[in-house]
């Protein structure tokens, strides 16, 4: 089953979002006797964001709702994924009854997260507005990463401390145009100068706690 491990609210630390707030769900799998939907309630009121969830799926005031990919994506959930979304969107539609024509717009949802789950026909990545795929030491499955990188609006974030030979491998393997960012944990000056000399979009990430559990 796939269980709610958390939820976090903060400034999204890089990709094209950088600096906006965004609500980071992180799923995973377990056993539970309730729904996804129905833990993220309870874990909403526990950790008192009830208002910034509001905001997230009405968004009145542009609030990401960013959710960890790895268990989502995995066919043998397939069918409580599809609850979550319906149960999650019917409380949107119904805030929007309370709204002036205009006020209201359908959340903005990202996934992110390795690509490691090659989805083919059902188009899985396809039904968020934005994908990140975070891109490190570990392995990625291939077909995966292509189809993040098909989709209009993607980022595919590299961190590695091996950067130049991952960037290398990804080049050589893919069409990333604008899409590639790398992101600096330790303020280096030479990966500055590298993202420089070679037109690669650069992040300094020095977000303290905020989303610590990107991946």
């Amino acid at each position: 089953m796939l269980k709610l491990n958390d939820v976090t609210f903060g400034l999204f630390p890089y990709g094209p979002a950088n600096g906006e707030r965004g609500m980071y769900i992180d799923i995973g799998e377990g056993e539970e006797e309730i729904s996804l939907y129905e833990q993220l309630k309870i874990k909403l009121k526990e950790k008192k964001l009830e208002k910034e969830w509001r905001t997230a799926i009405d968004s009145t005031h542009l609030t990401l709702l960013a959710f960890k990919g790895g268990a989502i994506e995995n066919p043998d959930h397939f069918q409580e994924w599809e609850d979550f979304k319906t149960d999650f969107s019917l409380e949107s539609v119904e805030i929007a009854k309370t709204l002036k024509i205009g006020e209201w717009r359908a959340p903005y949802c990202l996934w992110i997260g390795t690509p490691t789950q090659f989805t083919g026909p059902r188009l899985f990545y396809e039904q968020f507005n934005s994908l990140c795929g975070i891109i490190t030491d570990k392995s990625y499955n291939q077909l995966a990463t292509q189809e993040i990188i098909n989709h209009k609006f993607t980022s595919i974030i590299v961190i590695s401390d091996d950067y130049k030979k991952l960037i290398k491998s990804l080049k050589e393997k893919y069409i990333l145009k604008r899409k590639l960012y790398v992101v600096d944990n330790k303020n280096d000056d030479n990966l500055k100068k590298y993202c420089l000399d070679n037109g690669i979009r650069y992040h300094y990430n020095n977000y303290g706690e905020l989303f610590l559990k990107l991946i």
